[in-house]
């Protein structure tokens, strides 16, 4: 059933897990709260600060996160994987959608650790008043029609009041990375044509916030790995080198965005009325 929590626990052999709990998708005229967030390969300081930031978004109690990519350092590496799961105690009583970075490498532990949607690769989603698209933003498929197509064809069809899609690489970036021109051609003429209203990305360990044609594109690449420097651009609302996850509640009427450090500051916010 729709917009129902339900508790469970894992037994195995003699072993027997606390009681956990989920809830399934919401209806549209109900208020959900979910996290988006990214790039939390924490090999580097030994998963120190991704647990941080870990910890800090378990104490919001999200109904489901985002991942922009980047879960790990090297994706086919299985002990990453465990590593990862070990610190993100937030996924015993939320859902993940993650999405395909590029240190995922396709690699087969990503497809076995999610099921996902459609093909696995993008996908969507809708809970609450909000409908979710997961695109993969990686060379090797970035270009390929059929998911350019499928895009096209799943916005056509999108009712909802609110639209957010997420992927890896962002279209627009201060950071050392930089923007990813080719997806500005390819996909953001789209988002503005149906009213996208956020695009999440990361890569670029930091966080930026732009608008472009009504679009916010925001860059949430500081889920534990090593931080990036950001400057300025011509699209640049606001930007800053640091942890953080994006907390965001969202209503028929009303969507509210807010950046987060791990010590609960909120350092960047806005809202969209419907």
């Amino acid at each position: 059933m729709s917009s129902t929590k339900y508790f469970y626990k894992v037994v195995s052999d003699f072993i027997e897990s606390d009681i956990y709990s989920f809830y399934t998708k919401f209806e549209e005229d109900e208020q959900i709260k979910f996290i988006a967030y990214g790039d939390t390969r924490g090999v580097w300081d030994n998963w120190v600060n991704a647990g941080i930031v870990a910890k800090a978004m378990e104490k919001e109690n999200p109904f489901f996160i985002l991942h922009t990519g980047d879960i790990v350092d090297d994706g086919r590496v299985s002990t990453q994987w465990i590593d990862f799961f070990s610190i993100s105690k937030f996924i015993h009583n939320s859902t993940l959608y993650p999405s395909l970075g590029n240190h995922e490498y396709y690699a087969e532990h990503y497809f076995k650790n999610f099921i996902l949607p459609n093909n696995e690769f993008w996908y969507s989603f809708d809970s609450g008043p909000v409908h979710f698209i997961c695109l993969d933003s990686n060379f090797r498929n970035s270009l390929r029609l059929s998911q350019l197509f499928w895009l096209i064809k799943d916005l056509s069809f999108n009712t909802k009041p609110f639209t957010i899609v997420y992927f890896h690489y962002p279209p627009y970036s201060s950071g050392n990375h930089g923007s990813t021109y080719i997806l500005r051609f390819l996909w953001c003429f789209i988002f503005k044509h149906y009213n996208v209203d956020i695009v999440f990305n990361g890569h670029d360990h930091c966080c930026e916030r732009g608008k472009v044609n009504s679009v916010n594109y925001i860059v949430t690449g500081g889920g534990g790995a090593p931080p990036y420097d950001v400057g300025n651009s011509w699209w640049t609302v606001y930007s800053e080198k640091t942890f953080h996850y994006c907390l965001v509640t969202v209503n028929q009427e009303e969507l509210t965005f807010e950046a987060k450090k791990p010590d609960g500051t909120v350092f960047d916010s806005f809202n969209i009325y419907r």
